[in-house]
């Protein structure tokens, strides 16, 4: 997190950022202005991104993640029939 960030962020009353401590832990940080008095919230994030497997995702977010824009293009009989609406 820059200094600089935050100084802006005390201006207009929110700084959003994030902070780490490397190969410990990452953190997405906001600083905001309610009431007159500062606060703020860190969010500790997942050093290590879970796989699909691990989140029980359904099979066809393997497919989406495949794509080469991670958007699933639906098959032609579905979008005919949404054409004709």
């Amino acid at each position: 997190m820059h200094l600089a960030e935050v100084y802006r962020g005390l201006r207009t009353g929110s700084c959003d950022s994030s902070y780490s401590v490397s190969g410990k832990a990452r953190f997405r940080v906001n600083i905001f202005s309610q009431r007159g008095n500062y606060s703020i919230v860190l969010r500790k994030l997942n050093t290590k991104i879970p796989t699909l497997e691990e989140l029980r995702m359904p099979q066809i977010f393997h497919q989406i993640a495949k794509e080469k824009t991670g958007a699933y293009q639906a098959p032609y009989y579905f979008t005919e029939a949404a054409e004709s609406y």
